[in-house]
Order: structure tokens, then sequence, then C-alpha cells
């Protein structure tokens, strides 16, 4: 085994559970600074004070290259206790956009951020940083949640337009949990850059968008020679921009038939999934693409098997 190169060691590790990490490391040495990589490689931190303090330890010390991942959860919510007299919670995104400069200063790249119940305000041109979007062009997978109330010239898509490098996009507009949410949900292209910005996408997701059939076909399509994973859910089908929904049970049914066949027009799809609400039982429906196929978990199969009874 010590014969081997690290990066076989390093492809052997990948197969292990997170539990089997700390004792994998005490075997050697050498296994420690490789376990160290899967063990410490993501930073998950909340609003606080705490989480400052603790940033500025692993900054100290060699741990901090094995960091590759920011994983912000605004709803972990700070509670002193009697053996701890902290200072006051600090405000969430002022806790992020500090976190973020901290490692870039320190020199650690970046590569994956996600952002749990970020304020909607956190992108709102007054406010939003210009220091962020910049440290954060570098991005391979975002992955962002939060309630819908985005002003119209919100700072997302120029923020957006401007990860080059993005592979993994994720866009959550509401809330974390599904208690089948029936809020206020944007317009795909309200969120979304037009046009082709990311060379080497290979996966999105989007939860609680209104689409038009066209603007979602468009992605589709411009994105179809490097889409693999597809993941919409709570997604809301309308005519025009500024309508709530479709009405009319046969435009509904002509939208998803629509929708589906934009699906097997992808030329690496392999894994999907369409749900119109995030709370109904859902199925398996196989479409069919050039050469290959591939199951998509949805709830709008009705939609779908009439098509076959015609």
């Amino acid at each position: 085994m010590e014969l081997l190169p690290d990066e076989l060691h390093t492809a052997i590790a990948s197969y292990l559970s997170p539990h089997d990490y700390p004792n994998y490391r005490l075997i050697s040495k050498r296994f420690s600074y490789i376990g160290a990589d899967f063990l410490f490689s993501d930073f998950l931190f909340s609003p606080s004070t705490r989480t400052l303090q603790r940033m500025d330890l692993i900054l100290k010390s060699e741990l901090k290259t094995c960091i590759k991942t920011l994983d912000y959860d605004g709803t972990v919510h700070h509670i002193p206790s009697k053996r701890h007299n902290d200072p006051p919670t600090s405000p969430g995104p002022e806790v992020l956009v500090k976190v973020v400069e901290a490692f870039a200063k320190a020199g650690v790249r970046i590569t994956n951020l996600t952002a749990h119940a970020l304020p909607y305000d956190f992108f709102d041109p007054g406010r939003f940083p210009e220091s962020f979007a910049r440290i954060c062009s570098n991005l391979t997978a975002f992955n962002l949640q939060t309630q819908y109330a985005i002003a119209p010239d919100h700072a997302l898509c120029a923020f957006l337009k401007g990860l080059e490098k993005l592979e993994s996009l994720t866009l959550h507009f509401g809330p974390q949990r599904d208690y089948g949410f029936n809020g206020p949900r944007p317009y795909l292209y309200d969120v979304l850059p037009r046009g082709k910005t990311w060379a080497r996408l290979r996966r999105v997701a989007l939860k609680y968008v209104r689409v038009t059939v066209g603007g979602l076909l468009s992605v589709l399509e411009v994105y179809s020679e490097t889409l693999q994973e597809v993941h919409l859910a709570g997604i809301t089908v309308i005519r025009v921009v500024g309508d709530s929904q479709l009405g009319n049970v046969e435009l509904q049914r002509n939208a998803w038939r629509r929708i589906f066949g934009g699906l097997a027009t992808l030329k690496r799809l392999q894994e999907a999934s369409v749900r119109e609400s995030t709370v109904t039982a859902v199925r398996v429906w196989r479409v069919y693409g050039p050469g290959r196929w591939v199951d998509v978990s949805t709830d709008v199969y009705g939609c779908l098997a009439d098509e076959e009874d015609e």
C-alpha cells in the first residue's frame, strides 16, 4: 500500500464513509494528510460570532488547505449558554461576506459555496458587496436557498453571470422544508442570465420558479451539450410573463409534453426530476433521447400518459 501514489490512495479513500476518515487518518502520517482532505473539505458555519472565532483558528492551521466548500446556514441562531459569555450574534450576511473575504485573503481557493436561508435583501444593489462577487468568480458550484422577495433590479443575475467556471447551479426560492409552498415565485429569467453563460454547466436544479415553456426550452437548448442532471421542483408553468399559471388542462398537457421533449434533446442527460408540486407522489417516466433513455421522477405523468392513449 505504501508504494501506491497519493492519487490512487485518494481515489480509494473517496469510497469510505465519512465516519471512517478519523480512523483512516490514524494509520500513518501520509494517510493523515490524505484523510484530512476529505474530513475537513467543508467549512459549515452560521451567523454567529463563534463562526469567526472558529474560522480564525482554522486559517492559522494547515487544515485551511483542505477546505474547498463554504456552507452557510442562516437558520441556525446563536444561543448564549451559561458556560460561554459570548457577544451578540452578528448579522448573517455580514458573517458570510467576512468568511469569504477571510478565506480569500488567506490564499484558500474556494470552489463550492452553499448559502441556506440567505436573507433576500443580500442581493439588493445598494447593499451587495462587489468584493464578494469578485472573490466568488472561481466557483464551480453554487447552491442558494432564499425566500423570494428580491427587488426587480437585484444583483443576483449579474453575480451568476460572473461565475464563468460554474458546473453546478442550485436556485431554491422558498422555505427549506417542503410544506406545499404557495408564496411568490420569480420568473426564470428574473434570476437566470440569458444566453450561454457557463461553458461547463453539468447540473442545474431550480425550485419554486415560474417558467414559460419557451423560456425553459431555450435554457435546455443552450446547454444541451453539457447538462447531465436537471432537477425542477415546485415549478409553475405560465403562458406569458405576468400570468400566475396555466388554467386550461389541455394547455398544461401540451406544456409538459413539450418540456419533456426538451429533456430528450439533452445529449448527456443521466439524471432528471420534474415536479409541479413538492409534496405529491411521483412516478418514473422514461424519456428517450438520441441513442439512450433516462428515467425521470415526476408528478405530471398524468399529462404525459394521455399522449400514449391517443
